[in-house]
């Protein structure tokens, strides 16, 4: 599977705008990353969470970061309290 955008493109000038261009396409190559078993992906203690990052495949195009949100289990659902970002 592939992610399919279409596109048209203004100039803008100093005196105005531009006429549009005729429709552009693109497409990517590859499909959206796979959900890993919960077994490969998290490690779970008394105290602590392992997440297995590399568990995720990319399916063609490289996953650039992930987002990790997180709450104390006894906390109201309120916005999220915290976050961390892994780069890769």
């Amino acid at each position: 599977m592939y992610h399919l955008y279409k596109a048209f493109i203004f100039l803008f000038y100093s005196i105005g705008i531009g006429e549009k261009t005729e429709q552009m396409s693109a497409k990517t190559k590859g499909s959206e990353p796979t959900v890993p078993d919960p077994q490969a992906f998290l490690e779970v203690s008394a105290g602590s969470v392992t997440l297995h990052l590399n568990a995720w495949t990319d399916g063609g195009c490289p996953i650039l970061y992930f987002v990790v949100e997180y709450k104390p289990r006894y906390v109201s659902l309120t916005p999220v309290l915290d976050y961390w970002c892994y780069f890769l």
